[in-house]
């Protein structure tokens, strides 16, 4: 066992007149804190979207907290009293980064000039207790998990967020979920898909005036016509007034990608060889009703005078010359499909060898 922690408080009054009187006391600590946790529930593509705001507490004051009113914020209860001064506000073209916690740590590292550290990997934000509510201290002393931090961007504006419902919150340093609020939001649906690396459609769901809901960076679970179909995070750094949220996969959407081996062919010219690939895209929509998918696919880019990419058929795609990418906005109707065919040829010495195709790293067992 170990003797926890103590003080006095010593208050000095002054008054005219006799009389009774409440004071309230109000401390600060170190060992509590919350990171924001979301649920994205969307029944259809034709409905709102319920986004569930919760935040995971974790105390570790030595104190237990018993029915207690709570108030979340995403201020720094430690700010210093002296006037801030404004630094500086460059701005410049975002990195990118993917719909994954691991690529968001990546660009937060990459941009690192604005930086707040976070509790269980989101957030720095202050946790208020209503001591009237009541509290006990631990009796005894109990190994508690560590709390491990790491920086994500909040706005410069703090909100905060007083918890309807009283909640008992044991000082074991373990995460505990407190409902937040919750909001229906309009929502327009897209999807993606590169049928090259995987072939399913993804839903996009866009969001716009989603800066009145003080949402704070953060992982969310997602909900599909009541099934759960994967983890997203939620970024609220950019300066768009449009917010996407990634749904996951939609099995209603089927796409496909064959090679044509009859269009496909290896010819030797001369002192070159020409390989031909050629392959078709098939999606169709098995929903009931009409959606936009954004269809990618590449040709390769030539980095060598003697390799010549020569793109034969690629379907009135929009193409960026830099990095080869082709992408089509398809525009389909309830049981529709559409065809997308690409042909292209790549020519190189004969005396020379290049990898014409691309390959990706898997783990195999050994034995």
């Amino acid at each position: 066992k170990r003797s926890s922690p103590s003080a006095e408080i010593s208050v000095l009054l002054s008054c005219q007149t006799a009389l009774s009187t409440t004071l309230e006391i109000k401390y600060i600590v170190s060992g509590a804190g919350w990171a924001p946790s979301y649920e994205l529930i969307a029944e259809d593509v034709n409905k709102p979207i319920e986004l569930k705001y919760r935040a995971k507490v974790f105390n570790n004051t030595d104190v237990d907290w018993t029915d207690v009113k709570l108030k979340i914020s995403s201020a720094d209860p430690t700010r210093s009293a002296s006037k801030p001064q404004l630094d500086p506000w460059y701005v410049n073209y975002n990195t990118g980064f993917a719909y994954s916690q691991k690529n968001s740590q990546q660009y937060l590292n990459n941009n690192s000039d604005d930086k707040a550290s976070a509790p269980a990997a989101m957030s720095l934000n202050s946790v208020t207790i209503d001591a009237d509510e009541g509290y006990k201290k631990s009796g005894k002393f109990v190994q508690k998990p560590v709390v491990t931090y790491e920086p994500i961007q909040v706005s410069e504006l703090s909100a905060e967020f007083d918890i309807k419902n009283p909640y008992s919150i044991p000082s074991d340093s373990k995460p505990y979920i407190v409902e937040v609020t919750s909001y229906n939001l309009p929502a327009t649906y897209k999807y993606y898909s590169v049928p090259k690396a995987d072939r399913d459609a993804y839903m996009l769901a866009r969001i716009t005036g989603w800066e009145d809901l003080d949402l704070v960076e953060g992982p969310a679970n997602v909900y599909f016509g009541g099934t759960f179909v994967g983890q997203s995070y939620i970024y609220t750094r950019s300066v768009d007034d449009t917010l996407d949220l990634s749904l996951g996969r939609d099995n209603k959407i089927l796409v496909t990608r064959n090679k044509l081996k009859d269009f496909s062919n290896d010819k030797v010219i001369g002192n070159n060889r020409k390989v031909t690939y050629a392959y078709e895209m098939v999606v169709k929509n098995n929903r009931k009703t009409p959606i936009v998918l954004n269809l990618e696919d590449q040709l390769p880019v030539s980095q060598n005078n003697d390799i010549i990419v020569d793109a034969i058929e690629i379907s009135k795609a929009q193409v960026d010359v830099l990095s080869g990418k082709l992408s089509w906005a398809l525009s389909i109707q309830p049981g529709e499909q559409q065809k997308i065919l690409l042909t292209y040829s790549i020519k190189y010495p004969r005396n020379k060898s290049i990898s014409t195709k691309r390959f990706k790293t898997v783990s195999a067992p050994s034995f």
